[in-house]
């Protein structure tokens, strides 16, 4: 419970002489805090600093805590306070807590009383209902002693390493990878700033704790849990950097996460950037707004905007960060000039609609895409009719609680003709600004941006999607999804049992999906660029016989095979570590040269339409050629144009 003395309480009528207390950050509360919270306890809050004892720099630095955020209950009231009476710079604070019950002289100080919960992070949010906190607002100088039993007491290592960004200061641990966590690259988007591209983020003064993540942007709970705290104020940036690196000029790998944008978070363990860090580049992720939040269009929103557009506020968000990565990363010891941008899944999307953008020219200099869908995007009209059925006034939209927008995740976009499952998911539109035309057409006339890129999918891609079917149902949905299509796509995916039926709906689902648009784009970029290069991701974890499913590359790639996945799977063997850091090397290799080939590495062929080579990484690393051709030259048609 701590290690100093509390002098003016008592427990059970004695005055202890040493008695333990509870030392509580008001940014990170403990077990303790949270036990007297929900045993109902009355507790009252000293803070340390209010007798304004004197003490060195150094020392007195040891004895506050860093970074307590402004949105915290107890800081926020107590700051307020410091600053109606004179006491200048706000500093973070350390509490103590006592239960009432403990009190001798119970009116010795002026209090605020509040109801405070602590939520899942430690967080402490005030909420309605009886008093269950009073917050002690200065104290008697027998207070002296307890603050030199802390100054003397163990203190945990404050964070050391400091690097200053362009709005202010962050310090993180030091050690062999430095990880500095959730900062602000843009204002936080509430209030009138809901549904309006980012804005520069709010200078800080002082040093900000960046040794954790902030919260995840408003979702439905999405898959794997992160343990954060998901609101509107969730545009953090977070890098990861060797510190041997600092002082270089190392390559640039920036991750934009999945989740069908109506999830995700750069605070997934399975995306955690320590272990491609160690391979010579700094790695940085970032949370944008998904679902209604980063992506509704309205026709009051567009003639709100200079640009007369609205609803590609989450693919802003993700060029804000670019833009924050050019402006920083030198400090962290990154290059700016050889900038990666890779994503999964959605954020592959994202890497393939920033390609086309003419909002990103110079932001990135390659591309890694992992699993991407490319189908034609829906245009700024349709968007907006969809939009105003939510309600066409935009200001009562704006004053609604997050909660009650979040339920209208899956209502507030068009439907597309092209969908082939059964649940929709929103994407990007086409809205004449931040994407002017369809990227499908810019990849096939050769436009896109001409970078070095990377492009692939996994060999089962279908599978995380498809249901059990009957041979029955497989059928009526192909003739369904692709008309006169159907019956050349059955022959090349046939099915005599309804086991092979649903194996040969994932199959038609990935290539449709995924195989489609991933050849798409290896085939645009390679027009202009010719360090193109194509893959397939075949490897079943633990030797499993199955090959790999959507998302399943990714603990590969980040080097975190034994942390939560989307699918899960048994613990890794050597071979899944091996290839693990193969992928590593080869990714590390390719951010810094634009090429994935190098001493020690696979030979990886250049891509060539003619011929669709690839790499496959499986349980052995190899070339093949023509993945599934037949079967998506047979889909290609179904989004409306023959692939170049």
């Amino acid at each position: 419970m701590g290690g100093s003395i509390h002098v003016g309480y008592n427990q059970g009528g004695a005055i202890p002489v040493a008695e333990p207390s509870a030392e509580y950050n008001v940014a990170s509360a403990p077990q303790g805090l949270v036990a007297l919270l929900q045993a109902q306890v009355p507790v009252r809050m000293f803070p340390l600093d209010s007798t304004q004892i004197k003490f060195d720099e150094v020392r007195r630095e040891r004895l506050f805590a860093y970074g307590s955020p402004a949105s915290d209950a107890l800081a926020l009231l107590y700051h307020q306070w410091r600053l109606l009476n004179s006491w200048g710079q706000i500093t973070p604070t350390l509490f103590d807590v006592v239960p009432l019950a403990w009190l001798l002289q119970p009116s010795t100080c002026p209090v605020a009383a509040l109801r405070i919960a602590v939520d899942a992070r430690g967080y402490t949010r005030p909420v309605s209902g009886a008093a269950n906190v009073e917050v002690c607002l200065s104290v008697d100088e027998n207070a002296t002693q307890r603050l030199v039993m802390d100054a003397l007491a163990p203190q945990p290592r404050r964070p050391d390493r400091v690097i200053a960004t362009s709005s202010g200061a962050v310090a993180a641990a030091d050690g062999e990878i430095l990880a500095f966590k959730g900062i602000p690259y843009a204002a936080p988007p509430i209030g009138p700033l809901r549904w309006r591209p980012p804005q520069p983020p709010l200078p800080w003064e002082g040093v900000r704790n960046a040794t954790r993540f902030r919260d995840d942007c408003v979702q439905v709970p999405y898959v794997i849990p992160t343990g954060q705290e998901a609101s509107e104020d969730c545009l953090t940036i977070n890098v990861w950097s060797a510190t041997r690196g600092l002082h270089s000029h190392q390559p640039v790998m920036v991750f934009i996460y999945g989740g069908a944008f109506i999830g995700g978070s750069a605070a997934y363990p399975l995306y955690d950037g320590a272990r491609l860090a160690a391979r010579g580049v700094v790695v940085v992720s970032f949370n944008y707004r998904v679902g209604v939040f980063g992506l509704l269009a309205h026709p009051m929103l567009s003639a709100e905007s200079p640009q007369h557009t609205s609803g590609n506020y989450g693919l802003l968000d993700q060029i804000a960060a670019l833009k924050w990565v050019q402006t920083n990363i030198a400090a962290f010891g990154g290059d700016p000039t050889r900038v990666t941008v890779f994503g999964e899944s959605a954020g592959a999307v994202s890497v393939a609609v920033l390609m086309t953008s003419p909002l990103t020219q110079g932001l990135f200099s390659q591309a890694i895409l992992q699993s991407p869908t490319l189908p034609p995007l829906a245009s700024l009209a349709a968007a907006e009719r969809s939009g105003v059925a939510l309600d066409p006034d935009i200001a009562v939209l704006r004053q609604l609680p997050a909660a009650a927008l979040l339920v209208h995740n899956g209502d507030f976009f068009p439907r597309s003709a092209h969908d082939v499952m059964a649940v929709a998911f929103p994407a990007p539109i086409v809205d004449g600004y931040v994407v002017p035309v369809q990227p499908r057409s810019v990849f096939r006339t050769g436009a896109a941006h001409a970078v070095p890129t990377i492009v692939g999918i996994n060999a089962d891609e279908g599978r995380m999607f498809a249901g059990n079917e009957s041979v029955t149902s497989y059928h009526a949905w192909v003739r369904e999804k692709f008309g006169s299509r159907a019956d050349e796509i059955l022959r090349l995916n046939p099915a005599a049992s309804d086991a092979a039926a649903t194996a040969a709906a994932a199959a038609t689902l990935g290539d449709v999906i995924f195989g489609e648009s991933a050849r798409l784009i290896a085939r645009g970029v390679s027009q202009r660029q010719p360090k193109t290069f194509a893959y397939v991701f075949s490897r079943g974890i633990a030797d499993r016989p199955q090959p790999a499913t959507h998302s399943e590359d990714l603990p590969f790639v980040f080097g975190t095979l034994t942390e939560p996945s989307f699918i899960s799977h048994p613990p890794p063997v050597g071979a899944d570590q091996r290839l693990s850091a193969t992928l590593q090397q080869i990714w590390a290799r390719f951010a810094a040269s634009g090429d994935p080939n190098g001493q020690g590495l696979p030979r990886w062929p250049a891509y060539d339409r003619r011929t669709d080579p690839y790499l496959e990484f499986g349980t052995l690393i190899g070339p093949g050629q023509a993945y599934r051709r037949a079967q998506i030259d047979a889909l290609a048609p179904f989004y409306g144009g023959d692939q170049p």
